[in-house]
């Protein structure tokens, strides 16, 4: 029997029809990586570290459960973002269809040049913490040893980010 882990994903859009996207990556991730436990709302904000006139993203943020390991489930992820429409560039912010990333991966911290959890910038991202707040306020970060309400606290991002 395969080890059930345990994984909160974020999902972004700020292109299109961004509800949709955000719909049906949901759809194909409960099809191809595992049972979604919790969803939080919907979350609009504003673009971070892109120009001031690029579109507003719309997140979501997903505990699942899944039998993937951590580097098969990034694999998967990018064959997602990809069959819904991203074309990766080299930029690293850029407006995007789709976009998803791996939070945390049960309590583990990796750290090699292909996959990093947890995410590396998630506690510098108020529109990641809000979402996280709503779903589990007191998930322990393993790297900082501060929960997400308190990482929230003292969290220095002043953008824009609202509840739908």
């Amino acid at each position: 029997m395969k080890k059930i882990h345990y994984v909160f994903l974020l999902l972004g859009s700020n292109q299109g029809n961004k509800k949709k996207y955000l719909d049906y990556s949901f759809n194909i991730i409960s099809k191809k990586i595992g049972d979604i436990i919790k969803e939080s709302s919907y979350f609009i904000s504003e673009a971070w570290k892109m120009k001031n006139n690029s579109p507003y993203f719309w997140n979501k943020i997903l505990y699942i459960k899944t039998i993937l390991s951590p580097m098969f489930l990034i694999q998967k992820i990018i064959e997602i973002e990809k069959l819904i429409g991203r074309k990766r560039k080299k930029k690293i912010y850029e407006n995007r269809i789709i976009d998803i990333d791996i939070l945390f991966y049960d309590k583990l911290i990796i750290c090699s040049n292909k996959l990093i959890i947890p995410h590396p910038l998630l506690h510098l991202r108020k529109f990641v913490l809000e979402p996280m707040c709503e779903i589990n306020p007191y998930k322990n970060h393993p790297v900082f040893n501060m929960n997400i309400i308190e990482l929230l606290a003292s969290c220095s991002d002043k953008s824009y980010t609202k509840k739908l």
